[in-house]
């Protein structure tokens, strides 16, 4: 992230540094110069970083990550905004990455968010293979076994590895999302060193 940053600050010019957000939009929508979409990035860089704080500490997303995610959707927010009789251009800059950031760690099975912490990115998982429906070839109560898991835990587990969303597995279990961010909590403490 930080070396995002200061890549795209080195090509920031002095004119691109005093355009507000929606200026900066409509200069790119005609040229689609990256000196503005640097400018953009640079400015909307700690805005980057609040967005994406849980993400990276809770559901797996690393710096890198969140630097191509953000910079993917900064483009496509400059080319589609509308301007200010709509939405301010941040607030529907930050809509637009948190749902990617929803979407990619929605997607993400626990095999591979505990493998995130020994890879630096999930391009790098993609090249080793993993894939999003990898996670149909295991056996969930192997993979489990010896953490010491209540059923409901267990049975979060597995239906998190079959992909599916934390609103489907709170009305399957038949709990609340509150209960699942519990469930997530303990689970978080009961498999530190989890390994594949």
């Amino acid at each position: 992230m930080n070396n995002t940053y200061n890549l795209f600050r080195k090509l920031m010019t002095e004119q691109s540094k005093e355009m507000n957000y929606e200026q900066l939009s409509e200069a790119y929508k005609k040229d689609k110069n990256p000196i503005y979409l640097a400018t953009a990035f640079c400015k909307a860089y700690k805005l980057i970083l609040a967005t994406a704080g849980d993400y990276i500490r809770n559901y797996g997303l690393t710096y890198e990550d969140v630097a191509s995610y953000s910079v993917e959707k900064l483009d496509y927010c400059l080319l589609n905004y509308k301007g200010t009789h709509e939405a301010k251009f941040t607030t529907f800059y930050v809509t637009v990455i948190k749902n990617k950031f929803r979407e990619e760690t929605q997607a993400l099975s626990m095999q591979k968010r505990c493998s995130l912490l020994y890879s630096s990115s999930l391009e790098e998982l993609n090249e080793q293979g993993w894939d999003k429906s990898v996670t149909d070839d295991y056996k969930y109560d192997d993979i489990l076994e010896g953490y010491e898991l209540t059923d409901k835990e267990k049975q979060y587990c597995k239906l998190l590895m079959q992909s599916y969303t934390n609103t489907e597995i709170s009305n399957i279990l038949g709990v609340t999302t509150m209960t699942l961010c519990n469930y997530r909590k303990n689970l978080r403490l009961k498999l530190n060193g989890f390994t594949l």
